[in-house]
C-alpha cells in the first residue's frame, strides 16, 4: 500500500510541474486533502499502535482515501466529471460484454420495398443519366459543329 501511496504522491507533484497537465483544479485540490488525510492516518497508525481494531479502521479508511486520491487524479488530469467517467466504464462493459466497439443496427422488416429514384429525381438532384443510346448518338457525330 505504500508503494502506491508513493506513486499517487509521484504523480501530485508531476501535476505541480507540469500544471498543463491539470484540467480541474477542484478535483485535483480534493486529491491533495486526500494525499494529507493519508498521511495523517500514516501518523496516527504510528501513535496508537497497540490498539489493533483502531489500527484496522486506520487501514481501511486510508485504503479509501487512496482509491478516492487515484480517481480524483485521473478525472483532474483527464477534465472529466464522475458522471462522464460512468458513463464511460457503461460503454466499456458493453463493449467488452458484447464484443464489438459499434452498436447493433436494427432494421425493421415492414414489407416495403425501397423506393427507387425515377427520372424527375434524378434531374432535380442535378445528375442527368447517360443512356446507352446517347453514347452512340455521340459517337456517330464525332465532328464539332460549328453552329
Amino acid at each position: 500500500m505504500q508503494g502506491v501511496i508513493a506513486a499517487i504522491v509521484a504523480f501530485f507533484f508531476t501535476c505541480i510541474l507540469f500544471p498543463k497537465l491539470v484540467k480541474n483544479q477542484t478535483q485535483f485540490y480534493a486529491a491533495f486533502a486526500m494525499i494529507l488525510l493519508i498521511i495523517l492516518l500514516g501518523m496516527l497508525e504510528n501513535l496508537f499502535v497497540g490498539y489493533i481494531g483502531f489500527l484496522r479502521f486506520l487501514d481501511f479508511m486510508s485504503g479509501l482515501l487512496t482509491l478516492g486520491a487515484m480517481l480524483m487524479l485521473v478525472l483532474a488530469t483527464g477534465g472529466l466529471s464522475v458522471k462522464d467517467l460512468s458513463g464511460e466504464f457503461k460503454n466499456a462493459f458493453e463493449v467488452i460484454r458484447r464484443g464489438e466497439s459499434d452498436k447493433e443496427v436494427i432494421v425493421p422488416l415492414t414489407g416495403e420495398v425501397p423506393k427507387t429514384k425515377k427520372r424527375d429525381d434524378v434531374v432535380e438532384s442535378g445528375v442527368l443519366p447517360i443512356s446507352p443510346t446517347a453514347e452512340k448518338k455521340s459517337e456517330e457525330h464525332s465532328s464539332i459543329p460549328l453552329e
